[in-house]
């Protein structure tokens, strides 16, 4: 593409022009999200220099829609509320999520599930490690091909669905016997039942569609 990001839909503030060509993307592939959707912020850093705010009334729909499921530009385009957009800004989006790390072109949609029970035995084995303290904390997705770093609640919480246990019981278990504390704004939570509150209020954010990036990238066991 050898023209400008439209700064209408995309930026708040000046930004810079591409300089290079680039081939169009497979309208087919579908594109993921690779971080939780509230780590996805729309203040980003551009590589090159400088920080943009990207635009929430166009970005925060399509952020909400590929943290509840990984989707091509086709089907983005067909989704609700937008059947009037041009292709090419989801192009456009698409290119700019995946330079500031947000999103991941992923690989065909056909062969994940043929990937999943490699996966989930390489996951269930690495979970163990990472809910004993020990590295590493990067976890196999079958839909990108890849590692994709998560924390220890959601490995905690991974852990207690592979053996039937009460997730946010077993998680509070798992913190203690590491010496961790549930943490809130970056405070440790010495109280135990608002400790045990917020660990069910991220329960419910990791359990949620679109919540966490471990079901959309299949390191959730299906």
């Amino acid at each position: 593409m050898n023209r400008q990001f439209r700064r209408d839909v995309f930026v708040k503030g000046a930004l810079p022009a591409a300089g290079a060509q680039h081939p169009a993307l497979d309208r087919a592939r579908p594109f993921a999200l690779v971080r939780d959707r509230a780590s996805a912020v729309l203040e980003v850093q551009i590589p090159g220099g400088g920080h943009h705010r990207l635009s929430p009334e166009f970005f925060n729909p399509l952020l909400d829609l590929l943290a509840k499921a990984p989707l091509s530009i086709d089907e983005l385009v067909a989704s609700p509320g937008h059947a009037s957009r041009d292709p090419a800004l989801f192009e456009q989006a698409l290119t700019m999520l995946v330079g500031v790390g947000h999103a991941a072109p992923s690989l065909p949609r056909t062969t994940w599930a043929s990937r999943r029970s490699s996966t989930d035995r390489f996951n269930r084995a690495v979970v163990k490690r990472i809910v004993a303290g020990r590295p590493p904390d990067y976890l196999a997705s079958p839909v990108l091909g890849s590692g994709v770093r998560v924390d220890l609640l959601d490995a905690l919480f991974l852990d207690a669905a592979a053996i039937g246990k009460e997730p946010v019981g077993h998680a509070m278990a798992g913190l203690a016997a590491l010496g961790r504390s549930v943490v809130r704004d970056g405070k440790p939570l010495t109280d135990a039942t608002v400790a045990r509150a917020e660990l069910v209020r991220l329960h419910g954010i990791h359990a949620a569609p679109g919540g966490s990036i471990v079901r959309p990238l299949g390191i959730a066991p299906g």
